[in-house]
């Protein structure tokens, strides 16, 4: 039981220290795609074929994004609905625009979850090879 804990951990250890090499591979850079700013002017085109140009309002929990034509009532629009958004201006096509987490977990919070992770692994090697014994 001992050599098999060992001969694991072993695995382990060379498998970690293998990853960093092999993740720098060469790949494809593809151009970033900026994404739509509010206040920008957009066409966003939809799966049902309609084609709404406006600018680019604020986000509705994680619903959707508010898109406001200069001549009628603003639009609701679901990320899932939408084919392409293009800027007006240029033509260049945009991402659907970024949904603001401005609520989420902090750096300390995962600081203190990765500190439990090693500790919690920690324990877990001890328990482990006190009943290897």
């Amino acid at each position: 039981m001992k050599r098999t804990l060992r001969a694991g951990l072993c695995l382990i250890l060379a498998l970690a220290a293998a990853l960093p090499a092999s993740a720098q591979t060469t790949t494809l850079a593809f151009p970033a795609i900026p994404r739509a700013q509010k206040g920008e002017t957009v066409t966003v085109c939809l799966k049902d074929g309609r084609e709404i140009t406006g600018v680019v309002g604020k986000w509705v929990d994680a619903v959707g994004f508010y898109v406001k034509p200069a001549d009628s009532a603003a639009y609701l629009i679901h990320p899932e609905d939408v084919v392409v958004v293009t800027d007006t201006s240029s033509h260049a096509m945009r991402l659907i625009p970024q949904l603001d987490r401005s609520s989420g977990i902090n750096g300390a919070a995962v600081a203190g979850w990765a500190a439990f992770g090693v500790i919690m692994g920690v324990v877990l090697l001890r328990v482990l090879f006190a009943a290897a014994r």
